[in-house]
């Protein structure tokens, strides 16, 4: 399945308003989706996870191993020490309800990848920017958690270029790892307070919006000279420790610096500096390659940068990126 949803109970876990997704697959929302116990059982995420015992085919168990299995239907999602604590994914998503309701939150999507041991929530902040005449960002917010045995529940602001669809990141306003807001580990005795405490951590991705904009409004100010450009695209995509340059990093970096004259919306990107380069144009390049071009290869490729995009290198790099693109502006 190259979309890499999760199939629970003969159900695609995905649920999304708007405009059908590429892989056509999941659950239609009604427009403004304001509860998230809603958006659960429209992208089948009702149900809960508990901790069994390991054991090997002579019957001896396995020492301080527990597998995180789907009570629903036994399906083991991962394995974990004993210090692991599931977080049910109603708990971990309702977190947001208190938001919703003070903000005026909406739920775009949610979905699980696999067989449901990773999960996301989209959330529509309804702040939007516009760091260049024209070129509006729309305020989003995502969720992640899993009950793989590994993965954290963490949530982000992920601003979204609606000219292009790009995902951004709004890290400035967050000094926490890869500009989360929070992040719970499943570990340790005071896991159900972290999680009650993150509550009121969301509403720190609500004030920040409008500093994200200012942020971006100065990138798009700032000119660049062509050499800067291509230092900034090697800082991003840097060589091996050994200076090597493999064929597909010089194919990437090549990519990239058409993309920041000749991506879409480039030309209002450019807008601000008279169609030279700007580090706002730099890092929409960059976006639009993880978020478009490292899609669209194939459809391996497109599950794995999809995924990347959402838990992996994909999203650390754009973050990185932004982190870049920012220090062009005081250079």
């Amino acid at each position: 399945m190259a979309h890499n949803l999760a199939t629970i109970n003969g159900a695609v876990a995905m649920a999304y308003q708007g405009e059908t997704p590429w892989h056509e697959l999941g659950t239609r929302m009604e427009s403004g989706v304001v509860n998230v116990n809603d958006a659960l059982t429209a992208a089948s995420l009702v149900w809960d996870v508990a901790l069994e015992r390991m054991f090997l085919a002579n019957g001896n168990s396995v020492p301080n191993r527990f597998a995180v299995v789907r009570t629903l239907d036994s399906t083991v999602l991962g394995t974990a020490s004993d210090w692991y604590k599931p977080i049910q994914y109603r708990d971990a998503f309702r977190v947001f309800q208190p938001a919703i309701e003070q903000f005026g939150l909406t739920v775009e999507a949610a979905g699980a990848l696999g067989q449901g041991e990773r999960a996301w929530m989209l959330f529509k902040l309804g702040a939007d920017i516009e760091p260049v005449p024209g070129d509006h960002v729309a305020g989003y917010g995502v969720a992640t958690s899993g009950h793989d045995g590994k993965t954290c529940f963490q949530f982000r602001p992920t601003p979204i270029r609606t000219i292009c669809q790009n995902t951004l990141d709004a890290a400035n306003a967050f000094g926490g790892l890869k500009g989360r807001v929070f992040g719970v580990s499943h570990i340790g005795s005071d896991v159900d307070k972290q999680v009650t405490a993150a509550t009121e951590l969301v509403t720190k991705a609500i004030a920040a919006m409008q500093e994200t904009g200012e942020t971006f409004a100065a990138m798009a100010r700032k000119q660049l000279t062509p050499e800067a450009v291509v230092r900034y695209i090697e800082t991003v995509f840097p060589a091996a420790d050994n200076g090597d340059i493999s064929k597909q990093l010089a194919t990437r970096r090549k990519t990239v610096s058409e993309l920041v004259w000749t991506g879409v919306g480039a030309e209002l990107a450019l807008s601000e500096t008279g169609g030279e380069p700007n580090p706002w144009a730099c890092y929409n390049a960059v976006t639009e390659y993880f978020d478009h071009v490292a899609t669209a290869a194939s459809a391996k490729r497109t599950r794995a940068a999809n995924t990347s995009a959402l838990f992996g290198t994909g999203a650390d790099v754009k973050l990185f990126a932004l982190q870049a693109a920012r220090q062009l502006v005081t250079a």
